[in-house]
């Protein structure tokens, strides 16, 4: 670069003590030291010389796994560079921690610390050394460990020119998003983003006098394809009447209703939904095998509850009593979740009227599609007491349980069944914001109360969290930390129907509570 400034005819200065092979193409030639012509230069100028400190950036986070007896933890040390943001560095050396009187010594990246304790918080004091390429002394630096992932950042500063003098540390801040690096602990990652997030509500499809589909509750919204995106909402019940066939589809890029008339076999002209009214049954799609058939799994009909099982294909139009082998299969319900696991069908809970009063189920059954055969389940563990209008999320391998009703009471908690090793894990405790329960209602012969919520897994910034809307309001649940927070108390819905529209949102219709049961709504999550 400096030949090439010359050759264009360019004023090329050289400072330096020896003779440079460029020698002859500069136009000052200068024998001294930089520092000391910089000097002169400044002087002249009449600008003063800052000082020049060396900068460096450290992170300080930890995550704690709480246990029956001790609480373990993990501590991770992090460089990150000055001047670019999430940018990991590597600033240190060696990292020497000492917690209590036990000391550790750490010679490589990443400088991660794992402990355990009794009763926090704990101190954790650390000393971390430099490369020396500035002759730099190590900087001491203390952490404090609580029961609540966390974390910290420290801005350091050093005067290399400076005799005797040690590291300036400023007081520790939390650190913007921006410079977390990649290793950081998830949970304090999750707690933060969900600690931003918003909630918004869009109306899709204005209600009106002559709404279609009419305004109804526990009818299902179930996302399937007939070559495009779309949703089929089947079934509900309402005060006035609803028309039959109770099958419409909402088509996502025309955002209209179209009103489906299913197609049957002859032997099939009593089918629900074309010549009898259905609700309170469940819907699902099992992509394995054909991403355009909705899976009617049992219901009400007002006389009855039954355990059958019926389809309908969206592409075709067809719907049809799909003939399962009698062995295993359940008792008649309604209320129930029905959630896709591979090529099965997993049901729980539900409610079976009996003389008028409710008899409330807990029991675990697995609808075999491959042999159209039904398998009881018999997870180990404490299972959920019994309920139905629940809410069933699939996280992973995990089915988690939300809320329900069991006859007196809207219920709050959360249970997760381990759907790999078939076994109820132990029961979750929420923490942050609660799904409050709601008490002493008084039941009645022949009447459901309207509880049931609608929940939906969704990804935010590659993590997976719960939108929950139902009577309590909207919340989103980090299924990882079990953090909970409310999103809106002001947005109430209950016996609506609802499913995943994009991943940071919902779509729902109908129910009541809130007076919108004719609007299709979008639910989206903001950060």
């Amino acid at each position: 670069m400096p030949e090439t400034t010359a050759e264009k005819g360019g004023a090329l200065v050289i400072v330096n003590l020896q003779k440079t092979p460029l020698d002859d193409l500069a136009k000052v030639r200068i024998f001294a030291k930089t520092d000391d012509v910089m000097r002169a230069v400044m002087k002249r100028l009449d600008l003063e010389i800052p000082t020049w400190y060396l900068c460096r950036r450290v992170m300080l986070s930890h995550e704690v796994s709480v246990a029956a007896n001790c609480k373990p933890w993990r501590l991770v040390v992090n460089g990150i560079d000055w001047q670019v943001p999430s940018m990991p560095a590597s600033v240190f050396s060696q990292v020497e921690s000492l917690v209590g009187d036990q000391q550790r010594t750490l010679r490589q990246e990443p400088f991660v610390i794992n402990g355990e304790s009794a009763t926090l918080p704990v101190t954790v004091k650390l000393r971390a050394f430099f490369f020396g390429h500035y002759r730099e002394p190590p900087v001491d630096l203390s952490y404090v460990i609580n029961s609540t992932a966390s974390a910290a950042m420290f801005c350091l500063r050093y005067d290399p020119c400076g005799l005797g003098v040690t590291w300036q540390v400023d007081p520790a801040v939390p650190p913007p998003l921006a410079y977390w690096p990649a290793d950081v602990p998830q949970c304090f990652r999750r707690r933060n983003t969900l600690a931003r997030m918003t909630v918004e509500r869009r109306v899709l499809q204005e209600a009106g006098a002559d709404a279609h589909p009419s305004p109804r509750m526990w009818a299902t919204l179930t996302q399937a394809t007939d070559g495009g995106m779309n949703f089929a909402l089947i079934g509900g019940t309402a005060r006035g009447t609803i028309t039959l066939p109770q099958i419409e589809a909402y088509d996502i890029h025309a955002k209209v209703w179209v009103p489906r008339v299913p197609t049957a076999h002859e032997s099939e002209s009593g089918l629900p939904y074309v010549a009898q009214r259905r609700w309170g049954h469940a819907a699902v799609v099992v992509p394995q095998l054909s991403p355009s058939t909705v899976y009617l799994v049992g219901g009400w009909d007002n006389k009855y509850q039954y355990n059958d099982i019926h389809t309908y294909d969206l592409a075709t139009g067809r719907l049809e009593k799909l003939v399962v082998s009698e062995s295993n299969i359940p008792e008649p319900r309604a209320g129930h979740t029905a959630t896709t696991l591979n090529d099965s069908i997993i049901v729980f809970g539900g409610a079976t009227c009996e003389g008028g009063k409710y008899h409330y189920h807990n029991d675990v059954h697995a609808l075999r599609l491959r042999n159209l055969a039904w398998e009881r389940l018999a997870p180990t563990g404490v299972p959920p007491a019994p309920r139905a209008q629940h809410a069933a999320v699939l996280v992973g391998t995990s089915l988690i349980l939300i809320g329900g009703y069991n006859g007196t009471n809207i219920l709050g908690d959360l249970h997760v069944l381990n759907l790999e090793s078939m076994a109820w894990e132990p029961q979750p405790q929420l923490k942050g914001d609660a799904i409050p329960a709601v008490t002493g209602l008084e039941p009645q012969d022949f009447r459901v109360f309207p509880a049931r919520p609608v929940a939906v897994p969704v990804t935010v910034e590659d993590m997976t969290f719960i939108l929950y809307y139902g009577p309590q309001g909207v919340l989103c649940i980090d299924p990882v930390t079990w953090e909970c927070r409310l999103l809106s108390d002001g947005l109430r819905a209950a016996a609506h129907a609802g499913a995943l529209f994009t991943p940071t949102s919902l779509v729902t219709f109908g129910g009541s509570v809130d007076g919108t049961g004719g609007e299709l709504c979008e639910l989206v999550l903001k950060l």
